[in-house]
């Protein structure tokens, strides 16, 4: 079953240009990848961390970063995965945890930025 369900959802993914991941999609896939979901597990962490060390000074530099984050999950995130299913033949749920995986480097190098190493 599972493998259907990837195998229809890298079908649908491939197809549409404006295509990306439907709610239930999402929460399938997080259900049935251990891989995709330890990925969006410490993405949640990173996130809820930076939420957590903004202070008045860098909320402007926050607010952007979360508009780029809430593009990133409109668009973003499926375009990029679409390439690692289309050009390396990833399945979706490795290229959805790939993408993760460089979006929480693309945050922790945010927060280093911003806030300064933590040594």
């Amino acid at each position: 079953m599972k493998r259907i369900f990837s195998a229809l959802l890298l079908v649908a993914l491939l197809a549409g240009s404006a295509f990306g991941l439907s709610d239930r999609e999402y929460r399938d896939m997080k259900r049935d990848s251990k891989l995709f979901r330890d990925a969006d597990r410490k993405l949640g962490i990173v996130w809820k961390r930076i939420q957590s060390q903004v202070t008045k000074a860098s909320q402007t530099m926050f607010d952007t970063l979360l508009e780029e984050q809430r593009e990133w999950i409109r668009s973003g995130r499926d375009i990029a995965a679409r390439k690692y299913m289309k050009q390396s033949y990833y399945p979706i749920n490795a290229a959805y945890a790939i993408v993760t995986y460089e979006r929480i480097g693309y945050l922790e190098g945010w927060e280093t930025f911003v806030f300064g190493e933590d040594d």
